[in-house]
């Protein structure tokens, strides 16, 4: 997934890039700005769309679109501020290809930071001339961080592959000659005990006190011998 992300980002990098080179039109002298000293590339464009670099050019503000083919003859003078020329040289002739623009590097100026006047000559204002760095090297930079990512989700995935498949260890067995107490293998792993048969034990009677036998009162007793009847 983050291979993909980066191929996508790449893409988009390349795009954004190309959307964000100065322009100018044919028939025309452009002013360019540059912030930084570097060299720069100079492209035609054959496709595109150019933004309002004002002035009364005729090509101001248009868009174009050639047919697949060679490129238009035009000749490009690209001055400093105190009007001297600068010198244009060689290009790889490196060609990009977006959805809005498409264009072929035809020369390279080295530049400090400054104003500079570009001024396009030609037959045709079906076209333009762009101005900006190497559109490739952030794209590339992103390519080849997809690239290191899907080499190490290979990589991973081998290895995990590797681990899954070896054979867990067997093991050991619990099974012991000795007398010494070891822990007991749980409950619900534990084998059924065998059956024993039920013996009944008989239940005694409830105890209760015994039962004496009941004697008669005993009988009146004679009066003793001094006694004598009271008188009536």
């Amino acid at each position: 997934m983050a291979a993909a992300v980066l191929m996508y980002l790449s893409g988009r990098a390349l795009q954004r890039t190309v959307e964000g080179f100065a322009r100018a039109p044919v028939g025309c002298t452009t002013t360019l700005e540059f912030d930084a000293a570097d060299t720069f590339t100079l492209y035609i464009e054959t496709k595109g769309t150019i933004g309002d670099v004002g002035g009364d050019c005729a090509g101001n503000g248009a868009s174009y679109d050639l047919a697949a083919g060679s490129l238009p003859p035009l000749t490009l003078t690209l001055e400093d501020a105190t009007g001297a020329k600068v010198s244009l040289g060689a290009s790889s002739g490196y060609r990009y290809d977006t959805a809005r623009f498409v264009g072929t590097a035809v020369a390279t100026a080295t530049v400090r930071p400054g104003s500079y006047l570009l001024t396009v000559s030609g037959n045709t204002t079906d076209a333009a001339v762009a101005v900006g760095r190497d559109p490739e090297v952030e794209s590339a930079v992103l390519r080849a961080s997809a690239a290191a990512a899907a080499l190490l989700a290979v990589l991973v995935g081998a290895a995990l592959f590797l681990l899954a498949g070896r054979r867990r260890p067997t093991p050991p067995d619990t099974h012991f000659d000795d007398e010494l107490w070891r822990p007991q293998l749980p409950v619900a792993s534990m084998p059924p005990l065998p059956e024993r048969p039920i013996l009944t034990v008989p239940t005694a009677a409830p105890w209760a006190p015994p039962q004496l036998p009941l004697r008669e009162p005993p009988g009146a007793l004679p009066p003793p011998d001094w006694w004598t009847e009271p008188p009536a």
